[in-house]
């Protein structure tokens, strides 16, 4: 029988190898270029059947909650800012001496 020397021939090893890079949340390119594979096919056909990296980012909802938290927050900061504005204006009102 003969034996098969391909760079792509130990197709088993070269996905589990694969899998390991995918379950690390890599890319098909960050794979590819990690294993050093110049077939943009190649690491398509090795991660098969696994599922894709998730995002990192922020789902819409949850942006949209930050969105309310600080809508909620700049409205009461505008308060609290009129009430030190307020009482600021009382403690200089009061300090000055009267004229007469």
């Amino acid at each position: 029988m003969t034996e098969i020397t391909s760079k792509y021939a130990d197709f088993e090893d070269l996905r589990e190898q694969a899998i390991a890079l995918r379950r690390e949340c890599l890319g098909l390119r960050q794979i590819r270029d990690r294993m050093h594979i110049h077939n943009n096919d190649i690491p398509g056909r090795l991660v098969k059947g696994e599922p894709a990296p998730r995002s990192q980012g922020m789902t819409y909802d949850q942006i949209q909650a930050g969105f309310r938290l600080l809508i909620i927050y700049v409205t009461k900061s505008a308060d609290l800012y009129h009430r030190v504005e307020g009482t600021w204006y009382g403690i200089v009102l009061g300090a000055c001496p009267a004229t007469g």
